[in-house]
C-alpha cells in the first residue's frame, strides 16, 4: 500500500516539474521598407499611389523594395525603375534607407517586449517572440494577438504571423504560405523546401532529387539526408520540428530583476508617472534589501499606447538600494532630457529593471552615534584621535 502511494507521489512530482510546452510567435513584415517610408516625415506621396524604393546598381537604378500596390501591378525587386514606371505611370519613388529600415524594425521589436522579454530579430524584416508562459497574462494567445495586431497598425500595413513549438517552425509558417492543415506539423510538411532557408545550391540539389516539400524531405532517413544533402540540411529539419530547439537568443540581455505596473487608463500626466516610479523603486529596493544586494544601473521603460517605447536609465558609482535616492535621480534624469517626455499618447505600462545586481551588506551605524555614510559617499582615510565625552560609553577613540 505504501509503495503504491510512493509511486503515485513520484508520478505527481514528475508532472509538477515537467517543462512547459514551448510557444513561439513569428512576425514577418513583407513590405517593411514601404511601411516605414509611408510613415516617414514628409509622407511618401498620395495614399493610393503604388510605392517603390530604389537604389543604384552599377549604372542602373533598380527597384529594391515594393509595397503591396506596386506588387499587384507586377512591379518586383530587381526591376529597372524605367520598366516599373512603364507598368505604373504614377509610381511613387523613394530612395532606399537601410539604416532607417533597421531602426524601424528595432522600434517594432521594442513594442513587442511589452509581451515578453524574449524577443529576437529574424533577419531584417522579421521578429520572433518566446511566449511560453506569457500569453495567459494577456488573456490567452488569441487576446494577445488581437492586442498586438492593433498596436502594429501604427507601424505596418501588412504583417503575417504564425505560432509554433519552435522558432524555426513559426518563422517558416509566417514567411511561407500553405494550405490549411490539422496542426502545425502537418502545415510544415506541406511547405516548400525553401522554408528551410538553405543556400541556393543546396535547394537546387534538393529539387534535382525531386524533393520539393518539407514532407518529402522528412520522409527520408536522417542519415541519408545528412549524407546526400549535408549536415546543415539535417540540422535545419531538426530545428524546424523542434527536435533541436536551442530557443531564442534575445536582442537584449535579460535583467537580473524586473518590476512593472500596467494601467487600464493610460497615464498622460507627469504626476501619476512620478507616483508609479516611486512605487516601483520602493518595490525593487525592498527585494534588494531582503537579498542584501544593490544595483548600479537602473532602467525604466515607458510603453506608450501608440506602440512607442521610451527608455530612461541612471547609474551610480557604487551599489545602492535607497528608494529616495533612486526617485530623485530619475526626476533629475527626466528634467534634463533634451527630448522631453511626451505623454499625450498615454503610457499604459511601466517596467523598472535592474540589469545587474551586486552584493551590498547592511550598513552598520557608527559607534559614537549618528548616521552611516550615505550610499555612494567615498570612504575617506582618517587618523585616530582622542575623543573626550561626558558619557562613559562614548569615551573611545574616534575613528
Amino acid at each position: 500500500m505504501s509503495k503504491q502511494v510512493s509511486a503515485r507521489a513520484a508520478r505527481r512530482a514528475v508532472v509538477a516539474v515537467a517543462e512547459p510546452e514551448r510557444r513561439y510567435l513569428a512576425l514577418w513584415f513583407p513590405f517593411l521598407s514601404s511601411d516605414r517610408a509611408r510613415r516617414a516625415p514628409g509622407d511618401a506621396g498620395p495614399t493610393d499611389a503604388p510605392l517603390v524604393l530604389v537604389a543604384r546598381e552599377g549604372g542602373t537604378i533598380r527597384v529594391s523594395a515594393v509595397d503591396s500596390r506596386a506588387q499587384a501591378h507586377g512591379v518586383a525587386p530587381g526591376m529597372p525603375v524605367a520598366a516599373a514606371q512603364a507598368l505604373v505611370p504614377d509610381l511613387a519613388i523613394h530612395d532606399v534607407a537601410s539604416e532607417a529600415d533597421q531602426d524601424w524594425i528595432e522600434r517594432i521589436a521594442d513594442l513587442c517586449e511589452r509581451y515578453t522579454p524574449m524577443v529576437a530579430l529574424d533577419e531584417s524584416d522579421g521578429i520572433t517572440l518566446d511566449l511560453t508562459e506569457c500569453a495567459e497574462t494577456f488573456g490567452g494567445e488569441d487576446a494577445l494577438l488581437t492586442d498586438l495586431e492593433t498596436r502594429l497598425g501604427n507601424w505596418s500595413d501588412d504583417v503575417r504571423h504564425a505560432l509554433a513549438g519552435s522558432p524555426a517552425a513559426a518563422q517558416a509558417l509566417a514567411r511561407f504560405r500553405t494550405m490549411p492543415a490539422a496542426n502545425a506539423a502537418a502545415a510544415l510538411r506541406r511547405l516548400d523546401v525553401a522554408a528551410l532557408r538553405l543556400p541556393a545550391d543546396t535547394l537546387a540539389t534538393l529539387r534535382d532529387a525531386k524533393v520539393k516539400t518539407i514532407g518529402d524531405l522528412a520522409a527520408c532517413p536522417a542519415a541519408a539526408i545528412a549524407e546526400h544533402f549535408g549536415e546543415d540540411t539535417a540540422e535545419a529539419l531538426e530545428r524546424l520540428f523542434g527536435t533541436d530547439d536551442a530557443g531564442l537568443d534575445p536582442r537584449r540581455r535579460l535583467p537580473a530583476l524586473t518590476f512593472e505596473r500596467g494601467f487600464a487608463a493610460p497615464i498622460t500626466r507627469i504626476r501619476p508617472l512620478r507616483a508609479a516610479i516611486t512605487a516601483l523603486a520602493a518595490e525593487a529596493t525592498a527585494v534588494l534589501e531582503a537579498r542584501h544586494q544593490g544595483g548600479r544601473r537602473f532602467c525604466i521603460r515607458l510603453f506608450h499606447s501608440d506602440g512607442t517605447v521610451r527608455t530612461l536609465a541612471i547609474k551610480t558609482a557604487l551599489p545602492v538600494r535607497d528608494p529616495t535616492l533612486l526617485v530623485r535621480l530619475f526626476r533629475e534624469r527626466i528634467a534634463a532630457l533634451a527630448d522631453p517626455l511626451d505623454l499625450r499618447t498615454g503610457c499604459d505600462l511601466i517596467r523598472f529593471a535592474l540589469p545587474r545586481v551586486e552584493p551590498l551588506a547592511p550598513t552598520q551605524l557608527r559607534l559614537e552615534g549618528g548616521v552611516a555614510d550615505a550610499p555612494g559617499e567615498r570612504t575617506r582615510i582618517r587618523r585616530s584621535a582622542a575623543n573626550d565625552s561626558a558619557l562613559p560609553e562614548q569615551g573611545v577613540l574616534g575613528l
